[in-house]
């Protein structure tokens, strides 16, 4: 357990990241919080986008469907530990859209060495781009989703997970009732969708939030998103919750532009995490 008691005086009288000399004050909290974000690409952050396009206004095109389906078998350096049916959950995903008249050309499959933090970025970016007023979009996820409890700061290759049982996992450093402290922010951004590892010791994630905010983002070009995620966790990710926030009349239940209708697209301001 950590000497809270020691530290509290300390820490009720200075910010948590205060600049002391021009040095950042050594916050046992900052230091944790540090070491796993540079191990746990995508722990605490949204997808980074770049400039897109302007939306093709609504009624212009013949509404398309798109997808962007993810399996991760390789989530870890511990191959005993690999997953075996992910990437074929994308095979017979994709084959069922094309099967169903979904050109080919509208569908981005990433399953090894694409199915990266960086590749699922990049692929979420040039879907946005092609996104337009109408189109039906579908993200689909295969793999492992862990919650704080599942991460901690380790120098095992297989990369920053909890595999036993000590007691320095994220969630334990969110759970101490002292306000809101920057471990608990980040438990918010979660459960994690575990994509494959990008290099030795690494955890590559896509968090809850995350993964609103992208939805968020492809509804605001007049996108309607159908998320299907295959994985432990999916009820966790509360969705619906966080797409309340943004459109907490219509979630996303209804299409936001039925086909050919002009009809311009109500914007959603984006959200970070549930409060």
């Amino acid at each position: 357990m950590r000497i809270w008691i020691a530290l509290m005086t300390a820490l009720l009288c200075f910010p948590a990241f205060a600049d002391i000399g021009g040095d950042v004050a050594l916050d046992p909290d900052a230091t944790y919080l540090k070491t796993l974000q540079a191990q746990a690409p995508g722990i605490g952050a949204n997808l980074a986008f770049g400039p897109v396009p302007d939306a093709v206004s609504c009624g212009a095109t013949v509404p398309a469907t798109r997808a962007l389906l993810v399996g991760a078998n390789q989530w870890s350096g511990e191959r005993s530990a690999d997953l075996y049916g992910a990437e074929n959950d994308t095979d017979l995903m994709l084959k069922g859209l094309v099967a169903r008249g979904v050109s080919a050309d509208h569908i981005l499959r990433l399953s090894g060495a694409t199915a990266t933090r960086a590749g699922y970025e990049a692929a979420a970016n040039a879907l946005l781009a092609s996104a337009n007023c109408g189109d039906s979009v579908v993200l689909h996820f295969s793999g492992w989703a862990f919650g704080a409890d599942m991460f901690e700061p380790s120098d095992n290759p297989a990369g920053p997970f909890a595999f036993d049982a000590a007691g320095n996992r994220l969630s334990d450093w969110g759970s101490f009732g002292l306000g809101v402290q920057p471990a608990s922010a980040l438990i918010a951004q979660g459960p994690w969708y575990v994509l494959n590892q990008s290099g030795p010791g690494k955890a590559d994630l896509l968090s809850a939030a995350a993964l609103s905010d992208f939805v968020t983002r492809l509804r605001n070009r007049g996108a309607d998103v159908t998320a299907i995620i295959d994985t432990s966790s999916a009820e966790d990710m509360r969705l619906e919750d966080r797409q309340a926030q943004v459109d907490p009349v219509g979630l996303w239940r209804s299409r936001l532009n039925p086909a050919g209708s002009s009809v311009a697209v109500p914007f959603f301001w984006g959200q970070t995490r549930v409060g």
